[in-house]
């Protein structure tokens, strides 16, 4: 599970459920203690995480988008 300062990049390509995000320490350790209490919830957010990366943000993908960003055709 990722758990980072708060983002709004972030909080606009991932969803609540994929990922756990924190503006102040008292909040990250509230999270943190939460999370340590809520396995099977915790275990949710780090698959959905998991899984968004994966299917979403390999470094081929990124890569591709920003070819074509710059006009850069890779298939040719």
């Amino acid at each position: 599970m990722y758990i980072t300062t708060y983002n709004q990049d972030l909080e606009e390509l991932f969803e609540e459920d994929e990922l756990v995000m924190y503006k102040t320490l008292d909040e990250l350790v509230d999270k943190i203690k939460y999370n340590l209490e809520n396995e099977q919830e915790r275990k949710i957010i780090a698959k959905k995480g998991f899984e968004k990366v994966k299917n979403y943000y390999t470094y081929e993908q990124t890569l591709r988008k920003v070819f074509l960003t710059v006009g850069i055709d890779e298939s040719k």
